[in-house]
């Protein structure tokens, strides 16, 4: 299990996160999210990481758990 902050939401239900440990980005359709929640930008998730469904040479989160609400870059809460 790995954790990761949102960076991006699109408003057609998916969304992209920043891996904490390897600075690398995932893809992440609701639908691999625990009772399909929407998450916001900033959230803390867990969360697996396999290939893409789409595009092997991408990573795709499963298994995602929203954690907690994160912090923005000015360090209020969000």
């Amino acid at each position: 299990m790995e954790y990761g902050t949102v960076t991006f939401v699109s408003n057609k239900g998916w969304f992209f996160a920043k891996c904490d440990i390897e600075d690398i980005g995932v893809f992440i359709p609701q639908k691999n999210i625990e009772h399909r929640r929407y998450l916001r930008l900033h959230d803390r998730i867990s969360f697996n990481k396999i290939p893409s469904t789409t595009n092997p040479n991408d990573l795709e989160a499963t298994d995602v758990k929203f954690v907690s609400h994160g912090v923005s870059s000015t360090g209020e809460a969000l």
